[in-house]
Parts: structure tokens; C-alpha cells; sequence
């Protein structure tokens, strides 16, 4: 008999796969992303910044399965590019080639998670930076499919490949997109409820 396959990981948290429907955190997104919108960038949309992080997340998995770490640190934090640096010589080569293998038409599913604005201090703009929680699904069975799926039918089956990815970019002063923290996983779902209310 087989032995199970063992879950794949990049690191061992994030590992976020719902919507965040909790009140508080609600308000907070709709807060932020619209001092975003109407004081920074007037062209901002939800679908524009998935499309961004869409762009971002593939990136990532490419200059990572290739070890470009250069150019990950033109689109990460230098803290971060040394973290994937130590977890890559812990990680089975052959499997990083395998599940970080991808298109960006691949990602068959993503959503905001959540938005925040943070400062240095409380109630001041010093050091006032936007940051952006992205979850992102690429099927696992096919890397081919671009047929887009509701989370509903993502968690029905049982191979896929979830991202979790933040993006920040400093409001004060002006700065660029960075990815502050990111993590693939794939992971079987046995234990979730799929009428789950979370589950759009």
C-alpha cells in the first residue's frame, strides 16, 4: 500500500484558506481600502489590486523555483527573501520545480482577505503604510486549467494549491509595492464543512 503523500509547504503559517466575515475586521477593510482609494490612488479597485497580486504571486513562484533571489528582492522585503532563502535548502528541490510551477492564468480562484493601514504611532501618518492580504488558489491536478471556480468547488476537491500572500506599500513616504510575507501550501480538506457560510 502507498504511504500518503506528505502536505506540501513553503512555511508552516500563514495557512489561510476562508473569508474573514468577523465585524470588526469588516469594517476595517472597507475603512482602509477607501482612505486608499480616495486620498492615494482614485483608481484603485478590488479587482486591479487581485490582478496585481495575481501578477505578484506568480512572479514569486518563479524567481523562487529558479532561485532568482535578486529579483525577489525587487518585489519582496529583504527579511522575507532571507527567510525563503533558509527554507529552500530545507525543501526537496524536485517538489519546489513541481508545486511552484505555474501560470499566472493558472490561479483559478483569489480574494481579498483583508486591509489595513498601520503608522509608527497611533492616529499619525508617520510611517503610514497600506497593507493588503490576498488568498489565491491554483489547481493542482491540472496546471493547464484557466477555468476560474468558486471557493465552494476549490474545497470540494481534494488537490490544490493555496497562496497566502500580504502586500504593503508605504504611504509615507511614497513607496513601492513590496510582499511582506507569502507562504504555498496544498492541503486535503476532509475536515471542512463545505456549507460552511465562510465559503463563498
Amino acid at each position: 500500500m502507498k504511504p500518503p503523500e506528505k502536505a506540501f509547504y513553503l512555511f508552516k503559517s500563514p495557512q489561510v484558506i476562508l473569508s474573514n466575515l468577523e465585524l470588526i475586521k469588516g469594517i476595517g477593510n472597507k475603512w482602509s481600502k477607501a482612505y486608499y482609494k480616495y486620498l492615494i490612488e482614485p483608481t484603485y479597485s478590488n479587482a486591479g489590486f487581485l490582478n496585481g497580486a495575481e501578477r505578484g504571486i506568480h512572479l514569486a513562484a518563479t524567481y523562487m523555483r529558479e532561485s532568482k533571489f535578486e529579483k525577489l528582492n525587487r518585489i519582496m522585503t529583504s527579511e522575507l527573501v532571507e527567510k525563503i532563502k533558509n527554507r529552500m535548502h530545507e525543501l526537496p528541490p524536485d517538489l519546489v520545480q513541481e508545486k511552484l510551477k505555474f501560470e499566472q492564468e493558472n490561479i483559478i480562484h483569489s480574494f481579498i482577505h483583508s486591509t489595513m493601514l498601520s503608522s509608527d504611532r497611533l492616529m499619525s501618518l508617520k510611517g503610514l503604510a497600506f497593507y493588503g492580504t490576498v488568498v489565491a488558489f491554483i489547481d493542482d491536478m491540472d496546471r493547464n486549467s484557466t477555468s476560474k471556480k468558486s471557493l465552494r468547488q476549490i474545497i470540494k476537491s481534494p488537490n490544490w494549491l493555496c497562496c497566502n500572500v500580504t502586500f504593503c506599500r508605504q504611504l509615507d513616504p511614497p513607496g513601492i509595492w513590496k510582499i511582506t510575507d507569502i507562504n504555498f501550501f496544498d492541503k486535503k480538506l476532509k475536515e471542512v464543512n463545505t456549507d460552511s457560510p465562510y465559503i463563498l
